[in-house]
């Protein structure tokens, strides 16, 4: 890379860094992700520099550092560091890295010495070792003294003695990848005194006994890779709970084919901690009777059935009195009496599994009080549309590929969250009618946008999803600037000094997790990721602020402002004593007034 300018967002693209580049870059402020994981190699020195940096830093290229690179990036406090590359690490190493004190992430190693597991248990953060595909009794033993968030979902295997070493752990522990679980090991992870995350996905069978020693847990449980359960072992599991202050008490099941009534009448009675709605996901059966269907009905909880191809009505009138969210996304089609049973239903509804609706269907669906998913549809006629606008409950429709203007005018009605990511192109009246829209929209699947339209979703009162955007131009940019919510422009690449001047003045705020638009950062920290590193002869020479000649133009103009204001308080204090004076001070201000632009300018 000779004489050229990228953006901050784009260093993960570098393959070398040399000390002075390394330098310049440690000292930029702002506490953005520092993310350098295209390097393949770092010199004890530039690694010395970037230990400074604050702010996360990520290393994940690297497979290989010297002992003395190791001990200065040890010193890095911000945030996190992540050297998820590193294959092996020496015990001087591990020693040092035992020092860091946020957290840390080496889930590229393969194998951990025993001694590099005690020093390493000193840490104190999250520490993340998820390539370890098993661990050694001493080095179980010596990691549950670790006190942070401790991470191997890369365990396939866990000795008796493993289980029981980490089973003391008092912290977070995770532990995913597991194929094959004893019954002694279930029973000692079954007295973790901590918050235990257990992924057990991998298992394709469970003993009774071990099935009564998981349900001590409270924690979310994932079972999805067994195929079958006896009655036995799903009585044992129906006790399991959650813990409420860490998750939502998800049993997951999803391989088993088919249960009994009995099984089913046991799970259905699961709950949560201090008897708090509980999570059920049965995803795997392909067929429910009427008589578990009911069962199914008193569970207090959301509820996966999205494996059923078809429902009865009587199962469907049973259902419709469950209490929670309830998925059933396998389903082809749905009769005229399913649709009104289910309309009664009182929570989340995701029938994602249907491509076309009866013509009764839309208008019943319509009376559901909850949210409604429908993202199988790919087409929307404007009938339907007027009848799905009357949903009291947010309405996913992310399969649509196409929205006529009739039918975005009668969504622009309906009073909740609004999901069209599928949508690749919006035309600027379909714009303008869903501005109008009393909710959160997504339409995240747009790849652009005109500035009329842009200008239309700029009045939108609630948060609006444009992640799916990599280019946007000035005036684009100046429309949605003016938005007073959240704003999600998660995939742009670039974005012009014109633009983020603009940006720099939203009142809102950014948010890049497409699940939680609250889950949010400032434009400034925002911006951040498209500073300009600049580079002369292959080094970095500096790092551009995207914003300062905007923010100087702003103020300056609020001081000639003020300058003006002084000026007209003054002719009117001297007009009388020396018109002259005044006279010309006032041809000053009206020459100022005559060349100042008619519209806003920006640089």
């Amino acid at each position: 890379m000779s004489d050229t300018t990228i953006v901050w967002r784009d260093l993960k693209s570098l393959t070398k860094l040399s000390p002075d580049s390394a330098k310049i870059l440690s000292q930029c402020e702002g506490y953005r992700d520092l993310d350098l994981s295209g390097l393949m190699e770092l010199s004890d020195e530039a690694a010395e520099s970037l230990s400074t940096y604050k702010g996360q830093l990520l290393l994940n290229g690297l497979t290989k550092l010297s002992d003395a690179a190791v001990e200065s990036l040890s010193r890095h406090d911000w945030v996190s560091l992540c050297l998820n590359g590193l294959t092996e690490l020496s015990d001087a190493g591990a020693e040092s890295l035992s020092k860091h004190e946020q957290s840390l992430e080496l889930s590229g190693l393969k194998a951990l010495s025993d001694k590099a597991a005690k020093f390493l248990s000193k840490h104190q953060g999250r520490l993340y070792l998820n390539g370890l595909k098993e661990l050694s009794d001493a080095a179980a033993k010596s990691l549950s003294k670790h006190d942070g968030s401790l991470n191997l979902r890369g365990l396939t295997k866990l000795s008796d003695a493993a289980a029981k070493g980490l089973s003391q752990n008092q912290g977070i522990l995770v532990v995913a990848g597991l194929t094959e679980l004893s019954d002694a090991a279930a029973e000692s992870l079954s007295r973790h005194e901590g918050d235990l995350y257990l992924n057990l996905s991998g298992l394709n069978e469970l003993s009774d006994a071990a099935a009564e020693s998981l349900s001590k847990l409270k924690t979310d449980l994932d079972l999805s890779g067994l195929v079958e359960l006896t009655d036995a072992a799903a009585k044992a599991l129906s006790k399991q709970t959650g813990n409420r202050e860490i998750s939502d008490g998800l049993l997951k099941l999803s391989g088993v084919r088919r249960l009994s009534d009995a099984a089913v009448k046991a799970l259905s009675g699961r709950r949560g901690q201090d008897g708090a709605y509980s999570q059920l996901d049965l995803s795997g059966l392909t067929e429910l009777s009427d008589g578990a269907a009911r069962s199914l009905a008193r569970h207090e909880g959301d509820i996966w059935l999205s494996g059923l191809t078809e429902l009865s009505d009587a199962a469907a009138e049973a259902l419709s009195k469950h209490q929670g969210r309830l998925y059933l996304n396998g389903l082809k089609e749905l009769s005229d009496a399913g649709a009104e049973s289910l309309a009664q239903h009182e929570s989340w509804l995701s029938l994602d599994g249907l491509a076309e609706l009866s013509n009764t269907a839309p208008e019943s669906l319509s009376k559901h009080d909850g949210g409604l998913s429908l993202d199988g549809l790919t087409e929307l006629s404007d009938t339907v549309a007027i009848s799905l606008s009357k949903l009291s409950g947010g309405l996913s429709l992310n399969g649509l590929n196409g929205l006529s203007d009739a039918a975005a005018k009668s969504l622009s009605k309906h009073e909740s969250d609004l999901d069209l990511e599928g949508l690749k192109e919006l035309g600027d009246t379909a714009a303008k009618s869903l501005s109008k829209h009393d909710g959160n929209l997504n339409l995240r699947g747009l790849t652009e946008l005109s500035d009329a339209a842009a200008e239309s979703l700029s009045k939108l009162q609630h948060h609006l999803n444009l992640g799916g955007l990599t280019t946007l131009s000035n005036a684009a940019a100046e429309s949605l600037s003016k938005l007073q919510t959240h704003l999600n422009l998660g995939g742009l690449t670039n974005i012009s000094h014109t633009g983020a001047g603009f940006f720099s003045q939203f009142s809102g705020n950014f948010f890049t997790d497409d699940d939680d638009p609250w889950n949010t950062v400032e434009p400034d920290e925002w911006l951040a990721q498209f500073e300009h590193v600049r580079f002369e002869g292959g080094e970095i020479v500096a790092v551009d602020r995207i914003t300062p000649d905007f923010k100087q133009l702003l103020h300056e103009q609020n001081d000639a402002v003020l300058i003006r204001d002084d000026i007209g308080l003054l002719c009117d204090q001297i007009k009388a004593d020396h018109p002259e004076i005044a006279a010309k001070l006032q041809q000053i201000l009206d020459s100022h007034s005559k060349n100042r632009p008619t519209s806003k300018t920006t640089p």
